[in-house]
């Protein structure tokens, strides 16, 4: 007997001689032609592995190089996209097609090869696409004094800037003594997770945050999503303290609103907020009149609104620090203007935080009013009285803040800051 089994690469027409031999030893033979046919097998397809966290925009190219045919035959490759959001794929029938995400999902395509006769079974293949925008930047951060600490809250954000769903790794909570400080690391007090959208300064670093009259501290923050990407800084908040005083003669102080959502609305409101046994009156200067309006902690008087920018007198009852926490005011929303009268010509004013750069001594306040301030005064309610300095340069050349109250005279009509 003859047994043999040709494998694929055996095709062809193989000659078999066969031998007889008997006890006499006689031979015989007998050639026998066996062929062996080629048998064509199907190819293999394969559409590479599968791609993750490729940025939305990002030229993706598929690969199906790792395709093959057991005869070695030539590959025609076709593919179609099974999932995801719709796409052209520029070069479907060839190793190597490409495409271009738009927004971030799995876009998933299924290669089939053959050689002209055969179809392999199909290979899938899956690409995962991410956003590589920023997250939206949080635009509600808010702040109320609790005790002696700062409580910041916000909303979460869940989507960046083109609008797509994002991923949050942290918030990261910078601190600063000026209201328009630039972050960098050395500001950062802390960070929280995603899910966390509150954060207390308890007086982190050993600084004291709240009832500090020599330095005031602001605060933004900043989102992280997980590869990385930073989003714009937040709205800025901070706290302002003014020291209240008594002394032998008068007790009259000058305080500020510096900020917006601080919680008071009118002269009740300031009286609690500084502390009504602390309080004899508050006052509001009515630039027309060139007189103030009072509220008496009693209750009674004129219960006139409080608002951002304003400038306010205090009475005091006892000595004390009022403090005051909330949004800085969008630059430019916070003017005053200079009134002249047929009596005296007083006013008052406060730097906004955006001019903060702008104004370091107080004839940098009157250079920046030609024709309109005769004198930039501070009150100094130690001696309850004021400083003074002149436009014509001569006088006390005080420090000025963004924040502080002073009182102007009036030369001519006009807007501070102006332009």
């Amino acid at each position: 007997s003859f047994n043999w089994t040709p494998d694929f690469t055996q095709a062809g027409v193989y000659s078999i001689t066969f031998k007889a031999t008997d006890a006499s030893l006689a031979v015989d033979s007998e050639v026998v032609q066996i062929t062996v046919n080629n048998v064509n097998r199907a190819p293999v397809a394969n559409a590479g592995l599968d791609q993750f966290n490729i940025t939305v925009g990002t030229l993706v190219t598929l690969d199906g190089s790792g395709s093959s045919d057991p005869d070695l035959d030539p590959l025609n490759y076709s593919w179609v996209q099974i999932g995801g959001p719709i796409v052209t794929l520029t070069g479907s029938t060839t190793a190597f097609p490409t495409f271009t995400p738009t927004v971030p999902s799995a876009y998933s395509f299924e290669l089939t090869v053959d050689d002209g006769s055969l179809f392999s079974a199909p290979d899938t293949v899956v690409v995962s696409t991410v956003n590589g925008a920023p997250p939206q930047a949080v635009t509600d951060l808010a702040i109320v004094i609790n005790t002696g600490a700062l409580q910041l809250s916000w909303s979460p954000i869940t989507l960046d800037t083109s609008g797509f769903t994002t991923s949050v790794a942290r918030y990261v909570i910078y601190r600063g003594t000026s209201a328009y400080f630039t972050p960098t690391a050395l500001d950062s007090i802390g960070v929280t997770d995603s899910l966390t959208t509150t954060f207390t300064d308890n007086n982190i670093g050993g600084v004291t945050v709240v009832g500090d009259t020599t330095t005031n501290y602001f605060y933004v923050i900043q989102v992280v999503d997980i590869y990385g990407n930073r989003s714009a800084l937040s709205n800025r908040v901070g706290e302002f303290d003014y020291q209240i005083v008594t002394t032998a003669t008068t007790d009259f102080n000058l305080i500020g609103i510096p900020f917006t959502n601080t919680g008071i609305i009118d002269a009740d409101g300031l009286i609690a907020a500084i502390g009504a046994a602390n309080v004899n009156t508050v006052n509001r200067y009515v630039a027309a009149s060139q007189s103030f309006e009072s509220r008496f902690a009693a209750g009674f008087g004129t219960n006139f609104p409080v608002t951002a920018g304003g400038v306010y007198q205090v009475n005091a009852a006892a000595a004390t620090v009022f403090s005051v926490a909330g949004n800085v005011p969008a630059p430019g929303s916070i003017s005053y203007p200079i009134i002249t009268t047929a009596t005296t010509d007083f006013n008052f004013i406060m730097i906004p935080f955006e001019k903060e750069s702008l104004f370091s001594v107080a004839q940098d306040v009157l250079n920046a009013m030609p024709g309109v301030l005769n004198t930039l005064n501070n009150f100094v309610a130690g001696s309850q009285s004021y400083e003074s300095r002149f436009a014509a340069g001569f006088g006390s050349n005080f420090p000025v803040k963004a924040g502080r109250p002073y009182q102007a005279n009036a030369a001519a009509a006009g807007t501070f800051p102006g332009p």
